[in-house]
């Protein structure tokens, strides 16, 4: 098509995306210039918006001054990108063409899938029940496998893969009906530390793109976690942080999973956090607005945050803290402290564990912590009612009368776990449990995870975190090829390598400048939702025509040279107005000319 491109026309390009990307910086008659982007286009992935692609293609004619302007739409007639129940959308691109004069013609030309093959086989988001954990500490990997288009069940089999390896003996088979999906579920142990790009794959088909699902594990060789003891005692087995600190020691391995650093409450300050993952408050009577304000911090910039309160903890004190409803850290305000009726005692409820973390503990997997048996524990209460049902707030565990024992919330980029119990044997008995071990762990790992941000979503930007004092220069490689710098930024004495570019879905790689073999991975998540191939139904293709003005036609060259679209009349006014202009210079050189003519007669 751009062989029909005429002398004096121009071309843009943009890649329609969940957020549009122009591929040029503006329009351009150098056709060398737009083949050589149309060779940079990334893979197909994540959704795509096409309202919001042609409203910035709208924006883009405003800035040209060819009397013939058209956009031109090339879809596979999906119904999902179209977004017909966008009405507000709809409203911005004709509030736009009221910017024309004669308003540019829409043309959409079809291409690539026809209605006869729209089978597709996609692998869903991986969820992984720990983004950073320890050597020889199993991972559970989990997709789904979905089928949309077809009419019949198909058998496929997902094979998990490490780093572009595929793993042996891992792989499941599973029936999908039609458009209908199953679930499959690897666990896996890493034997040493590293960063690991993890894919569950089915074999490719025409879609390829959605075939597999990424994401990365980061593997350390010891998490730094800080122990805020609130009632320290010279006899150490009395002390809040006595069992947590038994259950970090008491790994088998060479070197420990957990370093646990102990400190009193009093000692809490901002350097205390410098370098730590997580945070447990343990048994804590109070703290000061500057401890407050310092965990705030750290959690916004991805630490993990566990409150385990005990008898010492005033509710109050910790209530009017969390009082400021734009910047609460609290998941739930404290109540008031609930004890069970003589010999009875409160447990947990099974069926409350959904997270995927805690379902090793769950009746058909756990050893005893179903038998964790508690006679007093804090009642939580969610601060407004609404909040329950608002998604910022998820309870992870049930007692037995179905209170909430476990609640958690996203904080910035970190998260914050509030227990109605303390880590301490004086309310319950799960600090005797052997599954009070494999919780601590769990619960730390899960914590951890925040501060990798290896796996994030579309358009976040990717912060690989730097040595102290360190001034080098970072590349990362993008999805599709090619390589753009990071830029060096400093969130207090910590410096990081930024990349913010992030609107293609897919892996992207850090690596030091003149670096060669390292590299640092990370995945930019898209939605699967594209997977789902359905075309356009004639009533929406009627109303693409007749209510928003876009056109079909059969080729892309037919877009460009069809003519039922009327040029836009020359407009004389402007040859009228130097017209004027040169008959008023003309009077004024004709009079000046008489005038100086009038002098020298006088002269003479």
């Amino acid at each position: 098509a751009l062989e029909s491109i005429r002398p004096g026309d121009t071309v843009s390009l943009i890649d329609a995306r969940k957020v549009p990307r122009r591929l040029l910086t503006g329009p351009s008659g150098d056709l060398t210039r737009v083949r050589e982007a149309l060779n940079r286009i990334p893979p197909p992935s994540g959704i795509s918006s096409l309202t919001l692609a042609i409203e910035d293609a709208m924006k883009l004619l405003t800035t040209t001054s060819n009397p013939l302007r058209r956009v031109v739409v090339l879809t596979d007639n999906q119904a999902l990108p179209w977004n017909l129940n966008d009405q507000l959308g709809w409203e911005r691109i004709e509030d736009l063409k009221k910017q024309f004069k004669e308003i540019p013609a829409i043309r959409v030309v079809p291409v690539g899938l026809t209605d006869q093959s729209r089978q597709n086989f996609s692998v869903s988001r991986l969820s992984l029940s720990k983004e950073i954990t320890v050597p020889e500490f199993p991972v559970k990997i989990r997709a789904s496998i979905r089928q949309s288009g077809g009419s019949a069940p198909v058998l496929k089999t997902a094979y998990l893969e490490v780093d572009g390896q595929r793993v042996q003996g891992k792989s499941v088979d599973l029936t999908l009906p039609p458009d209908g999906e199953g679930t499959i579920e690897f666990d896996y142990v890493f034997p040493v530390s590293g960063e690991y790009v993890v894919s569950v794959v089915i074999d490719p088909d025409r879609l390829p793109v959605d075939d597999r699902s990424d994401g990365v594990v980061t593997i350390s060789p010891g998490l730094p976690v800080l122990l805020v003891d609130g009632d320290p005692r010279l006899d150490a087995t009395k002390s809040e942080s006595f069992y947590l600190k038994s259950a970090f020691a008491s790994s088998d391995s060479k070197s420990p999973w957990i370093n646990a650093k102990t400190i009193p409450a009093d000692q809490l300050q901002s350097l205390s956090l410098n370098g730590m993952k997580v945070v447990f408050l343990l048994n804590v009577k109070q703290l000061t607005a500057r401890q407050w304000s310092a965990l705030q911090t750290f959690v916004r910039e991805g630490g993990g945050l566990v409150i385990a309160p005990g008898d010492r903890v005033d509710a109050e004190s910790w209530n009017q803290l969390d009082r400021d409803d734009e910047n609460r850290l609290l998941p739930m305000q404290f109540g008031a402290v609930q004890r069970a009726a003589d010999d009875a005692t409160s447990m947990f409820d099974s069926d409350s564990l959904h997270a995927l973390w805690l379902q090793r503990f769950r009746r058909d997997q756990g050893v005893d912590f179903l038998q964790s048996r508690f006679g007093v524990w804090w009642s939580l209460k969610a601060v407004r009612q609404e909040e329950k049902s608002s998604g910022e707030l998820h309870v992870l565990a049930r007692q037995s009368n179905r209170e909430p024992f476990l609640v958690s919330k996203r904080y910035g980029q970190g998260e914050v776990i509030q227990l109605a119990f303390p880590l301490d044997a004086d309310w319950s008995t799960l600090p005797a449990k052997g599954d009070f071990v494999p919780f601590a762990y769990e619960l730390t790992f899960q914590l951890a995870g925040h501060q990798a941000q290896r796996n994030v979503e579309t358009g976040m930007p990717l912060q690989f975190s730097l040595p102290f004092n360190s001034q080098a220069d970072y590349v990362v490689s993008v999805p599709g090829g090619g390589s753009e710098p990071a830029i060096l930024v400093q969130k207090g004495i910590a410096p990081f390598a930024v990349y913010r570019n992030t609107t293609v879905p897919g892996l992207y790689r850090f690596s030091r400048v003149g670096e060669r073999g390292l590299s640092h991975p990370f995945v930019v998540n898209d939605d699967r939702a594209e997977s789902d191939l359905s075309p356009l139904t004639q009533a929406e293709l009627k109303t693409l025509h007749e209510q928003y003005g876009l056109s079909q036609t059969n080729t892309l060259n037919e877009s460009l040279s069809n003519t039922s679209v009327p040029l836009p009349q020359i407009e004389f006014w402007w040859f009228l107005l130097i017209a004027v202009m040169l008959l008023l210079v003309a009077e004024a050189a004709l009079t000046r000319r008489m005038v100086h003519g009038g002098h020298h007669m006088a002269e003479a």
